[in-house]
């Protein structure tokens, strides 16, 4: 075994050699802290608020343009959805003055045709009437030739 002064004197070496690790450590960790406090104190702070500002005053300028945009499209959409709704609306009525119409000459050519055929049956019953009324006539004419032939026959 060793010897315990020497075990002991070791011990302080290795402590000693800790601390001036330590000791480099937090001396470099300073030196870094002077750096960044340096480096914080040079940067353009009041730039970077500028730009900030500048850039929140336009996107605030922006997001005017793009409601005024959204409002005018939202209004010309609505306008061609007017027209849209118009359109189909004629459309509407056109049909159905399409459709009524057609039933409306569907009916009166099927009540043309029954007009027609009234008409002719009419006018053939008159023509049969006419007809009957004229040799009726034509009898008594006969009747009254044949009569005043009798009649003058016996003069």
């Amino acid at each position: 075994m060793s010897d315990p002064i020497e075990t002991l004197n070791r011990l302080f070496d290795t402590l000693r050699e800790a601390s001036n690790r330590n000791e480099k450590s937090t001396d470099k960790l300073i030196d870094q802290q002077i750096k960044l406090i340096a480096e914080i104190k040079n940067m353009p702070i009041t730039e970077i608020k500028t730009a900030l500002k500048d850039h929140a005053d336009q996107t605030a300028l922006d997001k005017r343009d793009i409601d005024s945009h959204t409002n005018e499209i939202m209004e010309t959409l609505r306008v061609i959805l007017g027209k849209i709704n118009k359109m189909m609306t004629v459309f509407a009525l056109v049909v159905t003055i399409t459709m009524g119409t057609y039933v409306v000459i569907r009916y009166l050519a099927e009540d043309k045709v029954t007009v027609q055929n009234l008409k002719q049956e009419i006018s053939q019953e008159l023509k049969e009437e006419w007809k009957k009324e004229q040799e009726l006539f034509l009898q008594k004419i006969k009747k009254e030739i044949q009569n005043l032939h009798e009649d003058n026959q016996k003069y």
